[in-house]
């Protein structure tokens, strides 16, 4: 199969898989009870208005039949979802597009700032781990600590840490994105540190809940590199433990994690749901919490529809660009 097959196969099976969560979900959320539109037609009802003018009334606004059956609902959905139209939130008034163009990119911020603290003391951790492995103190005790932090969910530490260290003890701010008696929004210094040192706890909580899975993936690699013959050469040669790990082993290491940062970057995204509810931070996974419990389905469905779509153009890229940083994939693709 040439390049551009190849590609095009993946492409359309990327999108195949988009629609097919988005139609699943999409059943399940209009099946729902308690639909704020029909809440929304009775009381123009008590008001005074005709059933049917309010009916008509809503109609027109939000372009949402509360009438017609689940599956025309969701085909009419699909339509719209095709020409990029999300809807109309009933709760915010606005659109739905507007309010995620709003709201991801802080999300992407806090995924971003974990996984990048997460990246660089996981692959810390599993360089020691590996080069270590059942001979020192810090070997052991590194393992205990990190299967500790692996049996616990990020939003429980998220929890432990906003009721000690921010609520009780006032060492880090807990609640909101910034300061905003101190700063003003914008692209200076002054607001981007203020910015950092306000995400700083949540962004603890998702880095000790994801260090595990880092460290572990890093030093299983790790423990296999340090067999090959290059790294007896390099110790043979007296090189240094420092210059081994990090000039030899990691770089090996860190080819194989790649397939695993997009994805990483994707499943975070979808599990700071709670950490940003909690802190009350104005991302995506607040954004939800609300439009959940307001019954907010055009929300509900636009979050969801991008959570998927980010969910499956990390796997997509990943395996389009894996070639590209690892010529050994591209030999055993050909």
């Amino acid at each position: 199969m040439s390049t551009w097959g190849w590609i095009s196969k993946n492409v359309l099976m990327a999108i195949a898989m988009w629609f097919t969560a988005i139609i699943l979900i999409s059943f399940v959320v209009f099946a729902t009870p308690g639909n704020p539109l029909e809440i929304m037609i009775t009381q123009l009802v008590s008001q005074g208005y005709p059933y049917f003018e309010a009916l008509t009334i809503v109609r027109s606004y939000f372009g949402i039949d509360v009438e017609q059956p689940i599956y025309v609902k969701v085909a009419n959905y699909l339509a719209n979802l095709v020409r990029g139209d999300l809807g109309k939130s009933i709760s915010y008034r606005v659109s739905v597009s507007a309010l995620i163009a709003n709201t991801l990119p802080w999300s992407v911020f806090f995924v971003s700032y974990a996984l990048l603290i997460t990246m660089a003391i996981g692959v810390t951790l599993g360089l020691i781990l590996a080069y270590y492995r059942g001979k020192a103190v810090i070997s052991k005790l590194v393992t205990f600590i990190l299967s500790i932090l692996n049996a616990v969910p990020n939003w429980v530490m998220g929890v432990i840490l906003f009721v000690y260290v921010g609520y009780m003890w006032r060492l880090l701010p807990y609640m909101g994105p910034y300061d905003a008696q101190r700063v003003k929004p914008g692209f200076s210094i002054e607001f981007i540190v203020n910015v950092l040192y306000y995400y700083l706890l949540p962004v603890i909580a998702l880095v000790l809940t994801s260090l595990p899975r880092w460290a572990w993936s890093v030093s299983s690699i790790a423990i296999m590199t340090l067999k090959d013959d290059y790294i007896t050469y390099a110790k043979a040669r007296g090189l240094t433990t420092r210059r081994i790990l990090f000039n030899y082993v990691a770089r090996n290491s860190l080819l194989p994690t790649y397939a695993t940062i997009s994805v990483t970057f994707a499943q975070l995204l979808i599990g700071t749901v709670w950490l940003e509810n909690l802190y009350s931070k104005p991302g995506i996974g607040t954004l939800l919490s609300v439009a959940i419990g307001s019954r907010d389905y055009p929300v509900i469905l636009g979050v969801y529809a991008t959570f998927v779509g980010v969910l499956v153009l990390a796997n997509l890229l990943t395996d389009m660009t894996y070639g590209l940083i690892d010529p050994r994939a591209r030999i055993r693709a050909d």
